[in-house]
């Protein structure tokens, strides 16, 4: 989750996006739940070479990064580290 939640930053803060999108296979429910956990909502569901894909849709209004702030905050400090 760590690598999602540094992603999202970067889309949301540095990139300035409004929204992001992403697609998880119906099997990978591992998936559906970081996402759930992260703020994506589920939108709807489709199928591609009759494999069902589950939507997911994330805006920055809807966004909440202060649960998780401590791991960001985390990755911060390894990154001002191995900067020096």
């Amino acid at each position: 989750m760590e690598a999602e939640l540094l992603l999202l930053h970067f889309a949301f803060k540095e990139l300035g996006l409004k929204t992001i999108y992403t697609t998880v296979r119906d099997d990978n429910v591992k998936m559906q739940s970081v996402n759930r956990k992260l703020g994506f909502e589920y939108k709807y569901t489709i199928d591609i070479r009759d494999v069902p894909y589950h939507y997911y849709e994330l805006s920055l209004d809807v966004y909440n990064p202060e649960p998780f702030e401590p791991i960001l905050e985390h990755w911060r400090k390894r990154y001002e580290r191995a900067k020096a």
